[in-house]
This record gives C-alpha cells, sequence and structure tokens, in this order.
C-alpha cells in the first residue's frame, strides 16, 4: 500500500481514510498495523501527505485525547516525521496531548 501510496495520487485519499477510519474506530488489533502503514507513509511521503491532506491529519489528531494511550501514542509518534514539514501540525499535537493529559490527570 506504501508503494500504491507513492505511485498513485488517486489512491492516497482512499488509503488515509481507510487509515484515519480503523484509527479512529479503534478496529483491535489491526489498529497497530494501520499505524505501522501512516508512520512509513509519513517517512516516505510527508510531503504528499501535508500538502494533500492537512485537513484530514489534522482531523485524525483531534482524537487523540479519546483514544487510548495504546493508540494515542503510536499515532503521534507515526506524524512525527510531518512535524518539520508543517509547523502548525506540531502546536495541533501538542495541544491534543495537553487535553490527554488533562484527561488523565481527572
Amino acid at each position: 500500500l506504501s508503494r500504491l501510496f507513492h505511485l498513485q495520487p488517486l489512491v492516497r485519499a482512499p488509503i488515509l481514510e481507510q487509515i484515519f477510519c480503523r484509527v479512529i474506530s479503534r478496529s483491535g488489533d489491526s489498529v497497530h498495523a494501520f499505524l505501522t502503514l501512516l508512520a512509513v507513509l509519513a517517512e516516505t511521503d510527508g510531503h504528499a501527505l501535508v500538502a494533500e491532506h492537512t485537513g484530514k491529519l489534522k482531523e485524525c489528531v483531534e482524537y487523540v485525547a479519546q483514544l487510548p494511550l495504546s493508540t494515542a501514542a503510536p499515532l503521534l509518534e507515526a506524524l512525527q516525521p510531518l512535524m518539520p514539514i508543517k509547523p502548525g501540525m506540531q502546536a495541533i499535537c501538542l495541544q491534543q496531548v495537553c487535553r490527554k493529559l488533562t484527561l488523565f490527570a481527572l
């Protein structure tokens, strides 16, 4: 899928949609496979992700506070290569981490 994502711009949106749906819905053990795929895409095609799908990335990050830590931490780690490309992404991620920490404090 990562090679297809790299070679075919038309399939990028559906691939990301599936990744985000699986992560947000916390669909079992496959979540970690999708997070691994997201990490590979962020590392190899980060510019395409940021240029074409910033809105979807932000939308996914907004769910971090609601996800279990076992999913939220790998999600943020997978998106880490995008931080230098899109500085605003770092602020959004930090905001969601703060929300997550606030929930733990309650």
